[in-house]
């Protein structure tokens, strides 16, 4: 009992030096956890000479506009000995299947999901890991003072190989691949890929002994949920605001953030903030923040599917500090669900950010403006959509166009779309047209058969902006006089 009594007295020092400890324990055994909450505080700061150490090689994407399943694709095919994964769900069957080529191939795959979500008849993603051999287990944060049966696994990030990372806002399913509005960062760094290949084996309950010790020169900080509460760091990058605040968020109803950013328009910072339309009834955040001086807020509403959303969940402050995670702004997503955010001080990944926020800003409310700085994109990226219900099993939709990009009215050059189980009867692909152009396309229905049915009437025509923003056009087959921007209609 003495022993006891002293082990305790350490670890709360250890606590109030705020150092961090992750505890040793044994595998689980069953395929179903629920996550140990007796671990200290996680949090990591890097000063600039940790991170001189290693370098530190960041790569941003962003739904729907770059391809994301392509390069997720790409970096897990780099593996060579272990591939560990926290993901909400995984649904998306090129990642699936190649998950499984991985492990037949002798990579150890470990993969964790939400146990409820996993509960769902329609994920079967982990279904068809675990019928090829791979283990996965399916785990649901602790429930304790405060939390409810609500809380979940909501990660998504994957180490490779223990050097490489990826985490952000993105889920492996069709409609965050193609639909959604989403971010992933993509890390190599050996310290950083450490420190998520821990937390994520904490939710296998196989936790390496670690210290870490806090620094005040910071230039990237990680922090985990539930051991921490993610409000409070958000909150401190918020009131260091000097000049300028940008908020990309799904889901916002955690009051003390919003009235963190009330204060910094009070003291002349300029705030703009977009939500997702539909999840503005949780909460009175949104009309807090409407028609406040220095503050604008956009409540938008992404149309591209029946469940697509402006699913982002991220800040950034001042050009330079870009706040980035799976964590929405809400309790459960602050304090009591597994969730992840990284604090980034850095001018070039900020940049990117600041670059989305504006596509989003033209996407959803057709204004156009670039920023000092900014690199302009030699082509400018855009989503074809179309409504395509009469295709069969085995038909390809094509889009084919006036520009080299979409094949000079070549169909064999035309641009193959995609759609899936989630998505039908609607098809998606990504292009990136040069600026200024006057684009002429119509939609092809390559038959199983091999015939082709070219739509009927004019030709569809859009206009690409001259600064290179990022845009969605959508559009019903067979109806080429009838064009419209989704999130507008």
């Amino acid at each position: 009992m003495k022993r006891n009594r002293i082990l305790c007295c350490i670890t709360s020092a250890l606590i109030a030096c705020n150092m961090f400890i992750l505890t040793q324990s044994t595998p689980a055994n069953a395929s179903c956890v629920n996550k140990a909450t007796t671990t200290a505080a996680v949090s990591y700061t890097f000063n600039e000479d940790n991170l001189k150490k290693s370098n530190l090689d960041t790569e941003v994407s962003f739904s729907p506009f770059d391809n994301q399943v392509e390069k997720v694709l790409k970096v897990l095919d780099e593996a060579q000995d272990e591939v560990v994964i926290a993901h909400y769900n995984i649904r998306l069957q090129p990642i699936l299947s190649k998950l499984v080529e991985l492990s037949k191939r002798g990579v150890t795959v470990k993969v964790v999901v939400d146990k409820d979500n996993a509960a769902k008849e329609w994920n079967k993603g982990d279904d068809y890991l675990e019928e090829n051999g791979i283990e996965v287990v399916k785990s649901k944060p602790e429930k304790t003072i405060g939390t409810t049966n609500y809380s979940i696994m909501h990660l998504k990030s994957v180490v490779i190989d223990k050097k490489t990372v990826m985490t952000g806002s993105f889920n492996w399913n069709a409609t965050a691949a193609y639909c959604n509005d989403e971010n992933m960062i993509l890390i190599r760094n050996k310290q950083v890929a450490r420190i998520y290949r821990n937390q994520i084996l904490q939710l296998f309950e196989k936790k390496p002994f670690e210290i870490e010790k806090d620094q005040d020169s910071e230039i990237l900080s990680i922090h985990f949920s539930p051991e921490q509460s993610l409000s409070r760091y958000i909150e401190k990058e918020i009131k260091k605001a000097d000049k300028s605040i940008e908020v990309s968020m799904f889901t916002f109803t955690n009051r003390y953030i919003s009235r963190s950013l009330l204060n910094a328009a009070k003291r002349g910072v300029k705030v703009k903030v977009i939500m997702e339309k539909k999840q503005c009834g949780f909460s009175k955040v949104d009309e807090a923040l409407e028609n406040q001086p220095n503050i604008e807020l956009y409540k938008v509403g992404n149309k591209l599917s029946q469940f697509s959303a402006m699913h982002q969940k991220y800040c950034v402050i001042d050009d330079k500090t870009v706040i980035t995670g799976s964590a929405n702004w809400t309790a459960s997503g602050t304090k009591f669900n597994d969730e992840d955010i990284l604090i980034l001080r850095n001018r070039n990944v900020a940049k990117k950010y600041h670059q989305n926020f504006l596509d989003l800003i033209n996407v959803y409310e057709g204004i156009s403006t670039t920023f000092e700085g900014e690199e302009i994109r030699k082509k400018a990226p855009i989503l074809f959509h179309v409504n395509c219900s009469s295709t069969k099993s085995g038909d390809k939709v094509i889009v084919v166009g006036n520009t080299p990009e979409l094949g000079e009215w070549n169909i064999e050059k035309g641009l193959e779309m995609s759609t899936s189980d989630d998505l039908f009867p609607d098809w998606f692909v990504k292009a990136g047209v040069k600026q200024g152009s006057k684009i002429e396309y119509k939609y092809v229905i390559l038959r199983a058969n091999g015939s082709a049915e070219w739509e009927n009437g004019q030709n569809r025509t859009i206009d690409i902006s001259d600064i290179s923003r990022a845009s969605e056009v959508s559009g019903v087959y067979g109806d080429t006089s009838n064009n419209w921007i989704p999130a507008q209609k």
